[in-house]
């Protein structure tokens, strides 16, 4: 009787850690994907940072201005939304990850 229990708790044991591992490995790939996502938007402030820059130094007239400024700004809010977008499937992704590794733990819990 003792060495089943001590058995079935080295058992318990064991999908404890590959359950584990598993979650860490999509949170891995998630942060991976987040993080890139973050490196990908700051580098599109820096970009969208020096074309105001230069529209700035190359323009005299207000109206051409704010014509060009307005651009930039459609230009931009497009690029946000896509990235945006991206995000939204980046979550969605995981979500279902997430439910699938779930779902698998509480297989495995029946089954026990």
């Amino acid at each position: 009787m003792q060495a089943e229990l001590i058995s079935s708790f080295s058992d318990y044991s064991k999908t404890a850690v590959i359950s584990a591992k598993e979650l860490l490995e999509i949170n891995k790939r998630l942060m991976g994907k987040m993080l890139d996502s973050q490196i990908s938007l700051a580098a599109l402030y820096v970009e969208s940072s020096e074309k105001q820059l230069g529209l700035m130094e190359s323009i005299d007239n207000p109206a051409d201005f704010l014509s060009k400024e307005t651009s930039l700004i459609e230009e931009y809010s497009s690029k946000l939304a896509d990235v945006a977008q991206e995000r939204m499937h980046i979550v969605k992704e995981t979500s279902e990850e997430f439910k699938a590794w779930v779902e698998k733990g509480m297989k495995v819990a029946d089954d026990a």
